[in-house]
């Protein structure tokens, strides 16, 4: 394939032309193979011009061309380092898992199973093999997404690389073909690869891999992959016969090309009001943690709702872990452990100021006003943080698993 053959067949996957040919010229410059770079799966068409350009020169600095080639060559090096890391990864998980958030299923003193409800069954009807993929999303983190899944693997009694496989962070489209390739017949776990949803070609994917077709039969999902990259280990077509779960903080729901994914899958939205996390950390609390009695763990519980709110940056499960271990470290002193509660419960500025404008008496124009005198941004920006605290302000109707009564907010 020649220069301009390379060009006109990744502008027809929506690629601008002008980008592709200034990477030619760039990569020619580096003495680097534009042929063993599959451009497409580097490219977020959701970004400027000058921001694709700034990744890919990242991606690929001119003074490291020799050792990204090498690193490419070394397919073995590479499969070595992605099994290390997702097993680190999942060694951490199970840490914290052990520490408390095994603890949400297994307390009978709990009642959290009224919040997971939903995404627990959608995880459990994926496990099982009634549907191909469930997508668990929220856009805070720490709200226990990864841990639902993973302590719901246990309860099944499924092992790892033998049942199902643990990918995360950042995965070009290429690479996640080359592993669930690897892995066909098996339940894929995806955690924190919020990029391939705002890649064209990762979003085809999913679509193939979550969605029989004729040629695959009622199971089988054909799946395929035209590149001209030597970085391609996987057959360009294949079927595939497992199972996706992904665990997302960010969807680009306003990306038209996502809603075509999304009526293939079971989403769960986990997005927790603050009086809903509130109850939450109020059960978890019963739960035993270290050597800190019930007594000591609701004293701290007491202390984060004390300097929190609905404009707290961080407020989920692992900030209860954090706030548990500060206060060990204090040596159980309250006022010490009070000190340094507050620093860990930062506040967001701006939803801090719309906060207090929302709670005074003036009319909404002049609280516009005042937000963009206060922080030089936007109309749309004050309505952006007025719509997150609305949100956090609203009551949860919460499921009662006896009478099986479904919770409204997930």
């Amino acid at each position: 394939m020649n220069e301009q053959e390379w060009i006109e067949f990744h502008a027809k996957e929506g690629i601008n032309k002008n980008l592709l040919k200034w990477f030619l010229a760039y990569a020619k410059s580096g003495n680097l193979d534009y042929q063993t770079i599959d451009i497409s799966s580097e490219i977020d068409t959701t970004l400027t011009y000058h921001e694709q350009k700034a990744i890919l020169k990242a991606k690929f600095p001119i003074s490291n061309i020799e050792l990204i080639a090498k690193d490419q060559a070394s397919k073995i090096q590479i499969e070595h380092e992605e099994q290390q890391a997702n097993l680190f990864y999942l060694e951490h998980l199970k840490q914290e898992q052990e520490t408390l958030l095994t603890t949400i299923s297994n307390d009978k003193e709990q009642k959290t199973e009224q919040y997971f409800f939903i995404a627990k069954h959608y995880v459990k009807s994926v496990i099982e093999g009634h549907t191909n993929c469930a997508i668990l999303y929220s856009q805070a983190g720490g709200l226990g997404k990864t841990h639902l899944v993973l302590s719901t693997l246990n309860e099944q009694q499924k092992k790892l690389n033998q049942e199902y496989v643990l990918t995360t962070g950042y995965t070009t489209p290429l690479e996640f073909y080359n592993q669930v390739y690897k892995n066909k017949d098996k339940l894929i776990i995806c955690d924190d690869v919020e990029g391939l949803f705002t890649n064209v070609k990762g979003l085809a994917l999913i679509k193939q891999m979550t969605w029989g077709t004729a040629e695959g039969g009622k199971k089988g999902r054909v799946v395929e992959y035209e590149t001209t990259s030597k970085m391609r280990t996987a057959p360009e077509k294949f079927e595939f016969t497992g199972r996706l779960i992904f665990c997302l903080n960010h969807l680009p729901f306003k990306n038209p090309a996502l809603q075509p994914v999304l009526s293939r899958v079971l989403l769960c939205r986990l997005e927790f009001s603050y009086a809903t996390k509130k109850q939450i950390l109020l059960e978890i609390a019963k739960s035993p943690y270290k050597d800190l009695s019930i007594e000591e763990r609701n004293n701290i519980v007491e202390t984060i709702f004390k300097h929190s709110d609905e404009t707290t940056i961080e407020f989920n499960l692992r900030t209860l872990i954090k706030a548990y271990d500060l206060y060990l470290y204090s040596q159980k002193s309250l006022p010490i452990f009070e000190i340094l509660a507050k620093e860990l419960l930062t506040k967001d500025d701006d939803l801090t100021l719309i906060k207090q404008l929302m709670s005074s008496d003036h009319p909404v124009s002049y609280q516009i006003t005042e937000y963009k005198n206060q922080t030089g941004k936007s109309r749309a920006s004050f309505f952006r943080s007025k719509k997150k605290i609305e949100q956090s302000l609203k009551v949860s109707n919460l499921i009662d698993v006896g009478s099986e009564t479904f919770k409204g907010e997930v």
